[in-house]
């Protein structure tokens, strides 16, 4: 009960670490990435993807700990859902992975100069940014807390400062998501119609990019209604799943018949 809400706010944190929010520079002969972890670990964007994954476990052990029906019960939802939307997730980011020729943050964002990603691969993106809403629990997929039905799911027996981290894990899940809608598919620190735009402007243009998915986040929740969790489920299986497939296999063939 104690540990749930470090599960669930320390992943959330440790997903924006490997991403790049500015020009690398140089500077007394070395070259200085503007990330916390540095890009030529051979991890690249496999790290948020894989870390994001983890925050379930902090959902299970909150629901489980908790002795609540309503709280296990939306603990349950919760996992359901992200286990659902990952794999769209996942076959939409192997998409720019492909045809970028790696997962370096770095490669991805210089792959995007003269045209960013959201353009070729405009499928893909509306499935990562609907998958994106599903894994950070937001309307209209809040069925982890799901207020009008389960009082407030595995968040029912937290108070204080246990549920202020756990509603600021949450919060800064929105923040890495922003980054990674930004730097997979909108260019990164990038500015259209210029080259390199240095550091300084580099990173003001990484931080409106990200700044306006969140505003987008939080406009959302307050404009779509809450799904049904049939709804829920079908959309996740039977819509993002099969979108996100078709995109990876387009631009398979694209790339075959490129050669």
């Amino acid at each position: 009960f104690w540990l749930a809400p470090l599960l669930a706010f320390l992943p959330a944190a440790m997903g924006f670490a490997i991403i790049p929010f500015g020009q690398s520079f140089r500077s007394g002969g070395h070259t200085y990435h503007l990330s916390l972890l540095d890009p030529g670990n051979g991890m690249g964007m496999l790290y948020p993807m894989a870390i994001g994954a983890t925050a379930v476990y902090g959902v299970l052990v909150a629901g489980w700990s908790s002795n609540n029906k309503w709280a296990i019960l939306g603990s349950m939802r919760a996992s359901a859902q992200m286990v659902s939307y990952e794999l769209g997730m996942s076959l939409a980011v192997i998409s720019v992975f492909m045809t970028t020729g790696g997962y370096d943050p770095h490669e991805i964002i210089q792959a995007q100069y003269g045209m960013w990603n959201v353009l070729p691969q405009i499928l893909g993106c509306i499935v990562f940014c609907a998958c994106m809403f599903a894994e950070t629990h937001r309307l209209p997929f809040d069925f982890a807390e799901g207020e009008a039905e389960i009082v407030a799911g595995y968040l029912t027996e937290f108070g204080s400062m246990k549920f202020a981290l756990m509603y600021l894990g949450d919060y800064i899940h929105i923040v890495t998501a922003s980054a990674l809608i930004v730097t997979l598919y909108f260019g990164g620190w990038r500015i259209p119609f210029m080259g390199d735009p240095g550091p300084l402007l580099s990173v003001l243009a990484f931080l409106l990019k990200t700044l306006f998915f969140c505003w987008l986040f939080v406009w959302v929740r307050w404009t779509l209604p809450r799904f049904r969790y049939d709804q829920l489920m079908k959309l996740g299986w039977k819509v993002m799943l099969p979108l996100s497939m078709a995109n990876f296999l387009l631009h398979a063939y694209l790339m075959y018949r490129r050669g």
